[in-house]
C-alpha cells in the first residue's frame, strides 16, 4: 500500500508543476484534464501526509525516551494515541484507494 502511495504523491507534485506550467495552460484541454486528475487524488495525498506527520512524530517520541527527555509512561501514552491516529489515517486511506480503483476498473 505504501509503495502505491509514494507513486500517487509523486504524480501529484509533477501534477502540480504542470498546472502551473505556462505552455500546459495555454493548451487548455491538456491543462483541464491534469487539474482533474490533480483534484482526484489531492484527498488521498493529504490523508497520506498526515499519516507520516504522525509516524514522525512518533519516531521523535521513541528518540526523546532514547535520550530520556520523557518518561516511559509518557512514551507509551504517546504510541497510543499516535497509533490511533495512523490507524485512522490507514483506514480513511485504504478505503479512498479502494474506492480509486473501483472508479478505474469502471472505465
Amino acid at each position: 500500500m505504501f509503495d502505491k502511495l509514494e507513486t500517487v504523491e509523486a504524480r501529484y507534485e509533477e501534477l502540480t508543476k504542470l498546472i502551473s506550467d505556462p505552455e500546459v495552460i495555454a493548451n487548455q484541454t491538456e491543462w483541464q484534464k491534469l487539474i482533474k486528475e490533480h483534484s482526484s487524488i489531492e484527498e488521498i495525498v493529504q490523508k497520506y501526509r498526515e499519516y507520516k506527520k504522525e509516524k514522525q512524530r512518533m519516531d521523535e517520541a521513541k528518540e526523546m525516551q532514547k535520550k530520556s527527555e520523557i518518561t516511559e509512561d509518557d512514551l507509551k501514552n504517546e504510541e497510543n494515541e499516535i497509533q490511533k491516529l495512523t490507524d485512522k489515517k490507514v483506514e480513511e486511506i485504504d478505503s479512498m484507494l479502494a474506492s480509486k480503483e473501483r472508479e478505474v476498473m469502471s472505465i
